[in-house]
């Protein structure tokens, strides 16, 4: 660990009125930046106290000489003044010191839409996907993210307050999150955050929010190598393809800095606020289509990744209003399922001879995958005989098959949405919660 130069006296003063107003980060920044200032003056046998403005802009000239960034430079510069004109009342004229911005760097890459889908579908838990669907749907910092609230939350007017960087800002809560998020807050209890750690009260830590995105980007199979602030660009990207003026979309994102701007391209601005979120755009609304909250659950739960797999993919469907299929996979994973606990629960003669009362010579049932060649129908029959599902239960997942089937078949059909979520119900609570 490197040695600090500040006295503890003044470390202490600093640290105390830092953390009134800025974030943990920024207080570490802030506390870190000084002390490099104090080992700068050091070498002229100066200390903190004795320092002037002239000594202040000797120092970043020599960070400049350095190839030190100018957003580096800045930091430096905001700190400094912090110290001398907030906290010791000086009037050294920082405004005047100018730091040419230069505008080189990274160009923000955004994800794919048709791959942001599979992203949210593969999250790891409900919690995971609440939070990286927050994370795009209000094109939030990772900081951001980690410091709200649960009172931050208006669910009315569906907006959060934010705190940013240097302020507070408002922005948008996606319409398909609404329902969601109030589920989230319901069952996590959230005490102080609305994504809090192992220990109630304290926020989630850096690494475990990136550690969602992480694991969800594993479970996709998508080879780039995505970031957080990534989701944020995103944010920002897709709303702008839609047609949204620019500067207005960073406004709502809490930064609409002639830098970023810059990044992304100069638009017109308009004066209102916007009201919509890129999810709403990628994902029909809930009203229109079915919601994934108890599909995402089961994901969580589940040890068998074949049937995690086909639970994941049946979410994008649903999520992308593609009932047909969305029907078609959630019952492949059913059945395997149900496949699964008779190979578990029943030994293979007493599997083989309840498929056999009810066809001709089938083939034996050695493994997993030999179910294939046994109607779906039969093995719903076989189940029953063996005592895994009820009599009435049987009745209800024979109806579930005759949903599935006609889903399944070419031609115009389109189920309605009561009967997809019946459909849903029935399968989650004859099947996968058994």
């Amino acid at each position: 660990m490197r040695q600090r130069h500040l006295s503890k006296d003044i470390e202490t003063e600093f640290l105390s009125a830092l953390k009134k107003k800025y974030s943990d980060r920024t207080v570490d920044l802030y506390r870190n930046n000084l002390d490099v200032f104090s080992q700068f003056l050091a070498l002229s046998s100066k200390s903190i106290q004795d320092a002037n403005y002239n000594d202040i802009v000797e120092f970043l000239d020599n960070l400049k000489s350095k190839g030190r960034s100018s957003q580096t430079r800045n930091q430096y510069l905001a700190s400094l003044r912090f110290y001398y004109n907030n906290l010791k009342g000086k009037k050294f004229p920082f405004e005047t010191y100018n730091i040419q911005r230069s505008y080189v760097g990274e160009t923000p890459v955004h994800i794919p839409e048709e791959e942001l889908i599979e992203i949210i579908a593969a999250a790891e838990s409900f919690r995971d996907r609440m939070l990286i669907c927050l994370t795009y749907g209000s094109g939030l910092e990772l900081g951001e993210l980690r410091e709200l609230k649960p009172t931050d939350i208006n669910f009315n007017n569906r907006t959060i307050k934010v705190r940013g960087r240097k302020s507070m800002f408002t922005t948008v809560l996606a319409e398909n999150l609404v329902e969601d998020l109030k589920e989230y807050i319901k069952e996590y209890k959230p005490t102080k955050y609305l994504f809090e750690g192992q220990k109630k009260g304290t926020k989630l830590s850096d690494n475990g929010v990136r550690w969602t995105l992480n694991q969800a980007l594993k479970k996709t199979g998508i080879v780039k190598h995505y970031k957080f602030k990534n989701l944020k660009y995103s944010f920002i990207k897709h709303l702008q393809h839609r047609g949204y003026d620019l500067l207005s979309i960073l406004k709502l994102a809490g930064n609409s800095s002639e830098a970023t701007a810059y990044k992304y391209l100069k638009m017109d601005t308009r004066e209102d606020m916007l009201r919509v979120s890129p999810l709403d755009l990628i994902m029909k609304p809930k009203s229109a289509s079915i919601s994934t909250l108890k599909l995402s659950k089961k994901v969580s739960q589940l040890s068998n990744e074949d049937e995690k797999n086909y639970l994941l993919e049946a979410i994008q469907c649903f999520d992308s209003g593609a009932l047909r299929a969305g029907i078609v996979i959630t019952w492949i994973a059913a059945m395997r399922n149900l496949q699964n606990k008779l190979l578990k629960y029943h030994s293979l003669h007493s599997i083989n001879t309840a498929i056999e009362k009810h066809v001709r010579e089938p083939k034996p049932i050695r493994s997993i995958t030999d179910f294939a060649y046994i109607l779906e129908g039969v093995q719903l029959k076989a189940a029953c005989d063996l005592g895994q599902i009820e009599k009435n239960e049987k009745l209800v997942l024979e109806n579930c098959l005759d949903l599935r089937n006609n889903c399944g078949h070419p031609g115009q059909y389109k189920p309605e949405e009561y009967k997809a979520l019946a459909f849903l119900e029935d399968l989650l609570t004859i099947i996968f919660d058994k």
